[in-house]
């Protein structure tokens, strides 16, 4: 069985590019948290999610694992 976790934390931000990209979703959420906006909130949060979700799933199926 293929440990995911390990894989997703190992594999997931591999590029500076991806790094970037969630750091700035990061900030992106700290400051829907400072403005009060709960529909930026829960956009910007779940447009993260499913970054982060298609990331995985990519990373396990070139590792030869399935979901």
């Amino acid at each position: 069985m293929m440990n995911y976790r390990f894989l997703a934390m190992k594999t997931t931000l591999t590029t500076k590019e991806m790094v970037l990209h969630s750091l700035n979703q990061h900030q992106q959420i700290i400051q829907a948290l400072k403005s009060g906006s709960q529909s930026d909130l829960k956009r910007i949060v779940s447009e993260h999610l499913e970054d982060a979700k298609i990331r995985l799933y990519r990373n396990v199926n070139l590792n030869g694992g399935e979901i």
